[in-house]
């Protein structure tokens, strides 16, 4: 499996083109895919069902599920940024599925382990921020009263998808690949990355992808119900969808999935718990913010709702008016995050006016 065969799970906005009109999305669904090597994928309304429905390879835009009703609606992001979907009309609500509460003690002793190390400074600076602007690929500028700040928005968004997966564990919804990826190509893509320092002594990788497939498909079950993670016939089917419209890089789907058998200790519930949960955490995470091609947006916007829908959102667009909103409602930053420079202060507006007085 090559790093270009990623591009048949995706559904492209050209392939619209060849299926006939798009119709809009129901109501709480939103959708992803799209652009050289992409990642497309479509939401679903029930995180225990949107899988069970759909059919072996099928993924198309405008394609009627099983069940029937309304086509399922696509959108176009580039698999190596974060993407996002325009909320638009009813598409506004996320989702009819029933809110259950968690019970478990092992998330409620994690959600007091991420309570007890919040840093409060930082917690009423993401609160209360006021986002000005991309700085490069890795940085964005937030100010919080008189001060400016540069911050990681890596380093926060991965731990405030980490944060997202506890508190709404059993509770996510779905987004739905295009068409099933098979675990067994996408471990022996995995196995090509440095970063999963795979030796020959370690075996072929078709043999460890195939262990791996044994794996998941025996914890199957769980992790579906658990993080709407669903796999069925050796093949991702569904991702959780962490925060509303947000659409994650896919490029980093395959080493996610190697690393579900090598990093989550399935053996003691909450060290899997935790595990898991970082290892959906560093899928979603923004690793880089790309092009501020916003100016794209307005030629798809004349063309009507569903073009503007279908292009998808710029992934500063997105972490603007999608990522940043989430993190300011519910983010706990750790402490951490004050010293390891994820968040340096870089101006206060009452040392600049000291400043001019002396001018």
């Amino acid at each position: 499996m090559k790093i270009g065969e990623l591009d048949k799970y995706i559904c492209r906005p050209s392939d619209a083109a060849t299926r006939g009109s798009v119709a809009p999305p129901r109501e709480g669904e939103t959708a992803g895919g799209e652009g050289g090597a992409a990642g497309g994928l479509r939401t679903g309304d029930e995180a225990g069902g949107a899988g069970k429905r759909l059919r072996e390879g099928a993924a198309s835009i405008g394609e009627t599920s099983d069940a029937g009703g309304a086509p399922e609606l696509t959108v176009g992001v580039p698999a190596s940024t974060c993407g996002g979907k325009r909320q638009m009309g009813e598409a506004m609500v996320a989702s009819d599925r029933p809110w259950v509460a968690c019970e478990l003690s092992s998330i409620h002793r994690l959600l007091r382990v991420v309570t007890q190390n919040a840093h409060r400074g930082l917690a009423v600076l993401f609160r209360q921020h006021i986002y000005v602007g991309a700085v490069d690929a890795s940085y964005v500028l937030l100010q919080h009263q008189t001060k400016l700040y540069v911050v990681h928005i890596g380093a926060v968004s991965e731990e405030f998808f980490y944060q997202q997966t506890l508190h709404r564990w059993g509770n996510l919804a779905l987004l739905t690949l295009s068409s099933p990826a098979p675990i067994v190509d996408l471990c022996v893509l995995a196995l090509r990355d440095p970063r999963a320092e795979w030796r020959p002594a370690d075996g072929a990788p078709a043999d460890i992808g195939a262990a791996v497939a044994r794996l998941l498909t025996d914890k199957a079950e769980m992790l579906e119900e658990y993080v709407s993670l669903v796999i069925q016939d050796g093949a991702i089917v569904a991702l959780p969808q962490l925060v509303d419209g947000y659409v994650p890089p896919l490029n980093a789907l395959p080493l996610f999935t190697l690393r579900l058998a090598s990093h989550v200790q399935w053996d003691a519930e909450e060290p899997c718990f935790d595990s898991l949960a970082r290892l959906l955490a560093s899928l979603f995470r923004v690793d880089q913010i790309g092009e501020l091609d916003e100016q794209q947006q307005p030629a798809a916007a004349a063309a009507g709702p569903e073009a503007l829908a279908e292009t998808g959102c710029s992934p500063a667009w997105t972490i603007q008016h999608l990522l940043l909103p989430s993190i300011r409602r519910t983010y706990e930053p750790p402490a951490e995050q004050a010293s390891d420079h994820t968040v340096v202060q870089v101006a206060c507006t009452e040392q600049l006016y000291k400043i001019f007085e002396r001018c």
